[in-house]
């Protein structure tokens, strides 16, 4: 397969990734009247979810809310500016894999903290853009531009 669709296809998937991460930010919480909803903390909501495991640790609210806005505004900014790296974009072509690693990260960091059980299949995404980096696969997306 061409070296820049592979590029293009991964750097699209960051972008999505990304995209869905700053959605669940603004997801409507649960109430009396609704099933459990998956959202992630923010500065503009007010409530929590006891089932986090942020909660239960007994973290502040206030604090739960400040480190979820910027797990996921780190998490979305680093899976865009990856993205732009993996397109060649001056000055983030060359730090694409850091950025990347930092995405994953703060992702993860998301997932664990403020799980729901809907997010299998994003914390598994999550896992597999940082074993992409680690491991360097594929190769195509670590030759030098």
């Amino acid at each position: 397969m061409n070296p820049s669709l592979i590029r293009t296809l991964i750097a699209i998937f960051f972008i999505a990734h990304g995209l869905i991460h700053t959605a669940l930010t603004i997801a409507p919480p649960a109430n009396a009247t609704t099933p459990r909803m998956a959202y992630w903390p923010a500065l503009w909501h007010t409530d929590t979810d006891p089932a986090w495991l942020a909660v239960k640790l007994g973290l502040n609210v206030g604090f739960i809310r400040l480190a979820g806005t910027l797990l996921v505004v780190g998490a979305a900014l680093s899976f865009l500016l990856t993205a732009l790296g993996l397109l060649g974009v001056p000055g983030l072509n060359v730090i694409w894999q850091p950025l990347g690693f930092a995405a994953g990260l703060c992702s993860l960091l998301c997932f664990v903290f403020f799980w729901h059980p809907w997010f299998v299949a994003g914390a598994a995404l999550s896992a597999a853009s940082l074993a992409l980096i680690v491991w360097q696969w594929p190769a195509a997306l670590f030759v030098t531009r």
